[in-house]
């Protein structure tokens, strides 16, 4: 298994279980709480400049969500997979005590 990912999935179930708790009743989309990664490797050129590696260049956290957040598509970068998961969590944690904040009239 490829290292960090076991913290993506503890963000992705983080992200599901608040998406539970979510009033979807004044519309929601079918790709709510999608998760995309890619991952980035250096290109023919950059290679030949920088040497070859079998690590990624960045990683890409990608989140389809409609009902938590102020748009519907989001993305966040790292170096490595956990530095792309804590950008990540940074925002939705946010916007997840948001939500929470506003169900109880905060």
């Amino acid at each position: 298994m490829l290292e960090g990912y076991d913290k993506f999935l503890k963000l992705r179930r983080y992200v599901l279980d608040a998406l539970d708790k979510v009033d979807m009743s004044n519309g929601c989309k079918p790709y709510e709480g999608e998760f995309e990664i890619a991952f980035s490797y250096l290109n023919y050129f950059e290679e030949a400049d920088c040497g070859r590696s079998d690590e990624p260049d960045f990683y890409d956290i990608t989140l389809h969500c409609y009902v938590l957040g102020p748009k519907r598509h989001y993305h966040w970068y790292g170096s490595t997979i956990e530095q792309a998961v804590r950008n990540c969590y940074r925002d939705v944690s946010k916007w997840i005590k948001e939500e929470q904040e506003a169900d109880y009239g905060a």
